[in-house]
């Protein structure tokens, strides 16, 4: 179980991750490299920030998956100075953060943006699963979207509409 959802939580980051490069490609070497893991935390955030300007009550949903990925962004953070995560392509030269932290002379403090990341995301998954307890709990005794009541109808009401409709037939057909 743990590996299928490792398996699916790597194809879901990945290709947003990946259109982050595409994305910001234009922009400069910097923001190239920064392009992955913005955009994986950018994307479900844009979609929070959607959600809460419409009052929709699935906001709780992309606001933890921005958690979520703050946290999964800080594991490559990490991972600069010792480069072993299995990366796109299997080549380790292509990491990102390691770029980045070399471009930047910050290879020391990978550790310290790994670890505000990474506990930063805990918040915001926290506050995403607290939220979302409160909106069901407002939301139960009137749920937004409440199922019309039944219509009921006798059968001599059925009747009598067919009766009606007859009669209008026989009125408008030529003879």
């Amino acid at each position: 179980w743990p590996a299928m959802l490792s398996v699916l939580r790597t194809f879901t980051f990945l290709p947003i991750h990946e259109a982050g490069h595409l994305i910001f490609i234009f922009f400069g070497k910097s923001l190239h490299y920064l392009g992955g893991s913005f955009w994986q935390i950018m994307f479900p955030l844009l979609w929070f920030i959607i959600a809460v300007r419409q009052r929709s009550h699935v906001a709780p949903f992309p606001l933890f998956w921005v958690g979520e990925n703050m946290m999964d962004v800080s594991l490559y953070m990490r991972d600069a100075p010792v480069r072993q995560l299995p990366l796109l392509g299997g080549h380790t030269a292509g990491h990102d953060w390691f770029t980045l932290f070399s471009m930047w002379n910050m290879m020391d403090d990978a550790g310290l943006f790994a670890d505000i990341f990474y506990y930063c995301g805990i918040i915001i998954c926290l506050a995403a699963i607290v939220g979302g307890t409160i909106l069901a709990a407002r939301s139960f005794p009137h749920p937004p979207y409440a199922l019309p009541a039944p219509i009921s109808v006798s059968s001599t009401d059925v009747e009598s509409s067919l009766e009606e409709a007859l009669e209008k037939k026989q009125r408008t057909s030529p003879e």
